[in-house]
């Protein structure tokens, strides 16, 4: 079966290889890790240059997903791992990757216990729909104490060459820090977003479309 379904290809000698099937996971594979290593480059030298922890992140099972990070300059307060999952209500990049996401879709996906932050605070849905749709009109999406008191994010859109959003590129830091100056935080970060988005014109992100193609399928 697997060699009638192209998964495996009988050769003459007898012996089974890899069939077409096979070979077109592997080029999206391939895609999809050429295009993640150029982007930690980049997430890495934004890291250093602010001295903070930046995430690339994406929208998967409605959590925020982490597909890389890096810390900047040895700070420890809020080590983020790739591969980890949030609450989407209390994230910045949620709200610049929901656009366009109807209420009722967010209320029916997104569990209720993802809506309480760190202090035992609700984020009502109201407030959440709010925020998204500012950050579509500023450009960015912020947040401060929902996972920490003292902690915040901000975070900008990064688009593929038909200008949708894909990912967010977002930096987390103390609070106090955003409220000092977030315009010296959102110059470095979207210049290093352009630069993702850049990337994309010369390579396909699989996993990143795959993302957007779900929430797409709801909107």
């Amino acid at each position: 079966q697997l060699v009638e379904r192209g998964w495996l290809q009988q050769l003459e000698n007898g012996s089974v290889s890899l069939g077409y099937r096979a070979g077109l996971i592997g080029l999206a594979y391939a895609g999809h890790e050429e295009f993640e290593k150029s982007a930690r480059l980049t997430v890495s030298k934004l890291a250093e240059e602010l001295g903070e922890v930046v995430d690339l992140d994406i929208i998967d099972k409605w959590k925020q997903l982490v597909v890389v990070s890096a810390n900047g300059r040895g700070k420890t307060y809020l080590n983020v791992v790739e591969g980890s999952r949030y609450p989407l209500p209390l994230t910045a990049s949620s709200r610049v990757l929901l656009d366009g996401i109807p209420v009722m879709v967010l209320e029916a996906c997104i569990p209720p216990e993802d809506f309480v932050a760190s202090d035992g605070s609700a984020v009502r849905l109201s407030d959440f729909m709010r925020d998204i749709q500012q950050a579509q009109h500023v450009g960015y999406g912020m947040v401060e104490g929902s996972m920490d008191p003292m902690i915040g994010a901000v975070s900008v859109p990064v688009r593929n060459p038909s200008g949708h959003c894909l990912a967010a590129l977002s930096v987390v830091l103390p609070s106090a820090l955003i409220k000092a100056d977030i315009q010296a935080l959102l110059q470095p970060l979207s210049r290093a977003a352009l630069e993702l988005q850049n990337q994309l014109k010369l390579r396909p992100w699989p996993l990143g479309e795959a993302a957007f193609a779900s929430l797409k399928a709801v909107r």
